[in-house]
C-alpha cells in the first residue's frame, strides 16, 4: 500500500473554477422599495434587504480568503514535497 500523497494540477484549477464561480454571486439581493411608501412593511422589507446585501458581501469577503488560504496551503506542501523528495534523492 502506498503512502504516497499526489496533489494533481486539478487542485488548482478546481481553486480557479471556484474563484470564477464566487464571481457570479449576486451582491445584492433584491431592489428597495422607493417611493412614499408609509407601510411598516416596507420600511421592514428595505432593513432585511439591506442586511442581506452585507450578509452577501461578507461571505464573498470570506470566500475570497478562503480560496487564497487553500491557494497558498497547496503552494506550500508542494514546495514542501518537492524539497523532501530532493533531500531523499541526493540521499538525506
Amino acid at each position: 500500500m502506498s503512502e504516497e500523497i499526489k496533489v494533481t494540477p486539478a487542485i488548482n484549477s478546481g481553486i480557479s473554477d471556484m474563484r470564477s464561480s464566487a464571481g457570479g454571486v449576486p451582491k445584492t439581493f433584491a431592489q428597495t422599495i422607493d417611493g412614499d411608501n408609509q407601510l411598516d412593511m416596507a420600511e421592514e422589507y428595505n432593513e432585511i434587504k439591506q442586511e442581506l446585501d452585507d450578509l452577501l458581501t461578507k461571505f464573498e469577503r470570506v470566500f475570497q480568503q478562503h480560496l487564497q488560504a487553500t491557494e497558498e496551503a497547496v503552494e506550500s506542501y508542494m514546495e514542501t514535497d518537492e524539497q523532501l523528495a530532493a533531500q531523499i534523492g541526493s540521499g538525506g
